[in-house]
């Protein structure tokens, strides 16, 4: 994709030839913007079921397993961004990571209890 957005132009020596780095620029600004939204769109979901979480202790419909796996692949988002250094990724993930280990500590603390067991 890197190659459809540089295009190319002849410099004055004979036989070379530079990208030309401001219609790559534009898009690269387009594409973070894209992503920083997206970052903070889906960061943002986290924050009303983490302080419900914590405000009733209630997480009776939230599967341990799921939130154990996704735990682990927001972390894993995360280190991902820092290996590439992109902040969007990083901050986003970073964010999200402390909210679904706050989810999945209550979780793990307070365990649902069925109250009519179905034996």
């Amino acid at each position: 994709m890197r190659q459809t957005l540089i295009t190319w132009r002849i410099s004055s020596a004979p036989n070379s030839f530079k990208p030309r780095k401001a219609q790559y620029n534009q898009a690269m600004d387009f594409t973070n913007t894209i992503g920083t939204i997206a970052a903070v769109l889906t960061t943002m979901a986290f924050l009303p079921q983490a302080w419900r979480s914590w405000r009733t202790r209630n997480l009776a419909g939230v599967s341990l397993a799921m939130y154990g796996f996704f735990t682990l692949g927001v972390f894993l988002w995360l280190v991902y961004g820092i290996l590439l250094d992109q902040w969007p990724i990083i901050v986003a993930n970073a964010i999200t990571f402390v909210l679904s280990c706050s989810i999945l500590f209550l979780k793990i603390r307070h365990r649902d209890v069925p109250q009519h067991p179905h034996q």
